[in-house]
């Protein structure tokens, strides 16, 4: 029940945060130490009173760290077999059909997945 609580009262204060940011200019930003996402907004007025421009700003804060190496994955091809295979494609003055034409695709496809393996 406490959960529901905090969770409606979070809900109701970040409506009446956007609603005030719009209506005054301000910009607020959201952070803390355990969520390093920031996110803000800005809702600039004319001279005349008018909303003219809204900035919405999100990024993360923290530090990246990277690591290399590989993970097997598993492929699958969804692969055409119908009539119109048999057609021909003429490129650069060579012809094939586009049965041949996948087919060294796939050859080439698996050979290159072979390598990185």
């Amino acid at each position: 029940m406490k959960t529901r609580k905090s969770n409606k009262f979070m809900a109701l204060l970040l409506t009446l945060t956007m609603l005030m940011t719009m209506i005054s200019g301000l910009t607020i930003t959201v952070s803390a130490a355990t969520n390093p996402v920031v996110l803000t907004k800005e809702l600039i007025i004319t001279d005349e009173g008018m909303p003219n421009e809204l900035k919405l700003e999100a990024y993360v804060t923290g530090s990246l760290e990277t690591s290399s190496g590989s993970i097997p994955a598993d492929i699958i091809l969804v692969l055409d077999q119908s009539g119109s295979m048999d057609d021909n494609i003429t490129s650069d003055g060579v012809t094939k059909s586009k049965l041949q034409i996948m087919e060294e695709a796939v050859t080439s496809f698996t050979q290159k997945v072979a390598e990185l393996n």
